[in-house]
């Protein structure tokens, strides 16, 4: 009993090796092994260890174990972490780009000034980034210039980050405190 709080308590805390070494100690027992199985897989997943995860978890025949195992395998596999895709999901993806609406004036991608990406057609505001374009329809009055360029950099890296390492440029100019107050919220990005 005993050995289970104390892994959970490192789990929810996150430290996730001392919850793995506390569960390693409770596969043996058979009304313990279900928890202790998903403690180690899901530690290994929180923490992004895929090739560990799956390497933990196909020693086990039970279905959370396998799934996870199956969703690791999936992120290996992905964009995200280097693999090219398959040419049948490439068309596809190609597909919905081309179904996408496009700005009447197109502008080339630069990765040297992020806020020249961002450009406004009526209430419309367009972002372009390396592979297309990305849009917002605005409140009515919302007028682009007046927006300043430290706000659209964030935008831009909010949207890219990782994939695009241009957006993590210094911000070009600094913006002048306001009279207003504001409440932020990091979106994860810190």
């Amino acid at each position: 009993m005993l050995r289970r709080v104390l892994m959970r308590r490192a789990y929810n805390a996150g430290r996730y090796e001392a919850a793995r070494r506390h569960a390693r100690l409770l596969l043996s027992k058979p009304k313990e092994q279900a928890l202790a199985r998903s403690i180690i897989v899901r530690s290994y997943w929180n923490e992004k260890s895929f090739d560990a995860l799956m390497d933990a978890g196909s020693r086990w025949d039970d279905d959370f174990s396998k799934s996870y195992v199956a969703l690791a395998q999936e992120r290996l596999e992905s964009i995200a972490y280097g693999a090219s895709m398959s040419p049948m999901v490439e068309r596809r993806l190609e597909k919905l780009r081309n179904s996408q609406p496009q700005p009447e004036e197109p502008i080339e991608w630069d990765s040297n000034y992020i806020p020249s990406n961002f450009s406004q057609e009526g209430p419309r505001v367009w972002f372009r980034y390396p592979q297309g374009y990305v849009y917002w329809d605005m409140p009515e009055g919302f007028i682009l210039s007046d927006t300043h360029t430290s706000l659209l950099c964030l935008t831009a890296e909010i949207l890219l980050r990782p994939w695009e390492s241009s957006t993590r440029a210094s911000f070009s100019e600094a913006r002048v405190m306001g009279e207003r107050a504001g409440l932020s919220f990091s979106a994860g990005t810190d």
